[in-house]
């Protein structure tokens, strides 16, 4: 970020009657997602709050690879960076911005929001800080629950299946929600039974994990579909993979909204209206409608049903 830039930005806070900006960390590079959350935050936030100054994305493939004096001189940058445009809160978008930063936010004194966070509260290594109403937010946990109800409903004589997931951290944090007891509870009522779990990084080993469940289980179940890499080292799209599963996937399947026209049943978070949730939070805190903190799993899921059939 440039001086002119945070000049600009002390310059804009600094004029009497102004609205502080909002300070965003985003944890991925700009892409559709990010773009999302920023829209819904522009819908919902007071004249003058979103500044698209007053913004960083912490790239944390890189970051977080880096050794301990790498990451504690980064993480002193984004703090000065933060400090220089003189945020009335600060708000950590996904799970890798709240686990580098929310701390060190907190000790310095910032009213600290989240979003989009995928782990439960209670295990994230920042709990101690919701427990004590430290940070604020909205949660993107997936919603199994409403999943298996959904399952029920339009598939209830499936309930055997397998998950296909990518080898990625967001798979790991999702597939742990899902090991949480209060889960495997729901399951055990409702009579499922999960065969196997494949976190598969290469197309051809998710192909012939498919191609087996397909022969053993009553549905499959795609979790993260990204990550995914061909023979030639090329990302599978969601699109190529909706095409392999239309010829080669018989059995009834549930799967990220990403997947819609390629699976059975469809979930996904609407990432602007989820933004627009913890805009709401922001603002009802920072005019002094509400105390601040606290923290509630978004509502913002959108559910599409192709073909209801068992």
């Amino acid at each position: 970020m440039s001086k002119l830039l945070l000049l600009s930005l002390f310059s804009f806070s600094s004029v009497f009657g102004a609205v502080a900006p909002l300070y965003i960390v985003h944890s991925n590079p700009p892409n559709k997602w990010s773009g999302d959350i920023e829209r819904g935050l522009k819908k919902a936030l007071s004249p003058g709050r979103f500044d698209p100054v007053a913004r960083y994305f912490f790239h944390n493939v890189y970051w977080l690879t880096r050794g301990p004096e790498e990451q504690k001189k980064e993480k002193r940058r984004m703090l000065e960076l933060i400090a220089a445009s003189k945020p009335a809160a600060v708000l950590l978008c996904d799970d890798e911005a709240n686990e580098f930063l929310s701390r060190d936010l907190v000790g310095a004194g910032y009213k600290v929001f989240t979003i989009g966070v995928n782990r439960l509260p209670e295990l994230t290594s920042w709990k101690d800080l919701i427990a004590a109403n430290k940070v604020a937010g909205v949660f993107e946990t997936w919603p199994w629950a409403k999943a298996f109800e959904v399952l029920d409903t339009h598939f209830p004589k499936r309930k055997q299946f397998s998950i296909f997931t990518s080898a990625t951290g967001t798979s790991d944090r999702i597939i742990e929600i899902m090991e949480t007891p209060g889960i495997q509870a729901t399951m055990r009522k409702r009579g499922h039974v999960l065969r196997k779990i494949y976190r598969l990084q290469e197309w051809e080993g998710w192909k012939s994990a498919l191609t087996e469940a397909n022969k053993q289980d009553d549905f499959a179940w795609f979790l993260i579909p990204y990550g995914v890499f061909d023979r030639d080292n090329v990302e599978v799209t969601p699109d190529r993979m909706i095409q392999w599963f239309k010829s080669n996937v018989s059995i009834p399947s549930i799967g990220s909204s990403v997947l819609d026209g390629g699976v059975s049943i469809s979930i996904g978070v609407m990432a602007e209206n989820m933004a627009v949730e913890v805009a709401d939070m922001v603002e009802a805190t920072l005019q002094n409608r509400k105390a601040f903190g606290g923290t509630f799993p978004t509502n913002a899921y959108r559910v599409q049903i192709a073909s209801p059939k068992p």
